[in-house]
């Protein structure tokens, strides 16, 4: 992928590569020699400044298994948030975009269908869910569509946004993570196979307006995402703010991230991409990943050696855990707790 999915121009810019990454970020039952580790490659785009991977791996190597379990308050209250930003303004009916297990969509009293190809087993139990097992159709497009942390893993954005476009839809909700924050403070995962794109807020508002969508209504969710309105208008002329600081701010994350010490032998948590590159840079120090989600646990953590257990399985009171990602806060004071009962 050598073109820009933002701007669509040829990638001429500066280059940097990453060695020895896994591509895929998840847990699980096969053996390490078969996990798939390569270098990323890293490329600028000279007209909208955005940085992206030009050596993507294949799409079912990344996604391989469903691992964002998207379990804990911090979702919790993400989800609240964002459908009460989705109700003030007012929807008729909505179709989101890989919803996921349907949280969303079993908490509002919108009209509501939900798009996912590969949905948890426990599904097909929630009799309130319109759900369709399968990638989104412009061509059963709603009055409005939602993208809850998902347009930052399409391969095409651009394709999918100018589609929405020619379709009926008026409106899109996009609840979208705050990389230029998780980039500037170095946050492990904040922009990998997954999130393969790094472009700032404002270039985003501007990839949105070039394609016929306005911004009418933002809020913040804590350091964690933007919530965003977009409605259909004309488009603007493509002409994107350059940040030639952009590419210098991926270079720095890059090199905190393989700066990553830990001083003596310890767990980590929790079982994803967080841990991850915390143990691959001290591989000799790892005792072990810990996590919350039943359905990782006995897993082997991809591109490690490390199984995953769950935290009570472990003496907390006689052993490190190293805690990682933008939910850092939540998972230490739930440890705190579960050492304070033990």
């Amino acid at each position: 992928m050598n073109f820009c999915v933002i701007c669509d121009s040829p990638l001429t810019g500066r280059e940097c590569i990453i060695e020895n990454i896994p591509v895929y970020q998840g847990c699980v039952d096969t053996p390490i020699e078969d996990d798939i580790i390569q270098d990323m490659h890293w490329k600028e785009c000279d007209v909208c400044s955005t940085i992206q991977i030009i050596n993507l791996p294949r799409e079912e190597d990344v996604y391989l298994k469903g691992h964002a379990a998207g379990i804990g308050k911090v979702w919790e209250n993400h989800n609240e948030q964002f459908i009460r930003f989705i109700e003030k303004n007012k929807p008729v009916r909505i179709s989101e975009v890989g919803g996921g297990s349907g949280d969303l969509a079993r908490m509002s009293s919108i009209e509501w269908r939900m798009y996912e190809p590969h949905p948890p087993n426990e599904i097909s139990t929630y009799r309130d869910i319109d759900f369709i097992r399968d990638f989104y159709s412009h061509n059963d497009a709603r009055e409005s569509i939602v993208f809850s942390h998902v347009l930052e893993h399409l391969r095409s954005p651009k394709q999918m946004i100018s589609d929405i476009y020619s379709s009926d839809t008026r409106k899109i909700f996009l609840a979208w993570p705050q990389l230029d924050k998780w980039v500037e403070d170095g946050i492990p995962g904040a922009i990998n196979y997954e999130h393969f794109f790094y472009c700032t807020y404002e270039t985003l508002i501007e990839f949105f307006s070039t394609n016929g969508f306005e911004l009418k209504d933002k809020e913040d969710f804590e350091n964690h995402s933007h919530f965003l309105c977009f409605t259909k208008s004309e488009k603007t002329s493509e002409l994107f703010s350059q940040n030639k600081n952009n590419f210098i701010k991926v270079e720095n994350f890059f090199r905190k991230v393989r700066e990553i010490k830990i001083e003596k032998p310890s767990y980590f948590m929790p079982a994803s991409i967080y841990s991850q590159y915390y143990i691959l840079q001290n591989p000799e120090l790892c005792l072990g990943v810990l996590d919350n989600s039943p359905d990782k646990h006995g897993k082997r953590l991809y591109g490690t050696n490390a199984i995953v257990q769950p935290p009570t399985d472990i003496n907390l009171k006689n052993n490190n855990v190293v805690v990682s990602g933008p939910h850092k806060k939540e998972i230490a004071d739930g440890l705190k707790r579960l050492q304070e009962h033990s």
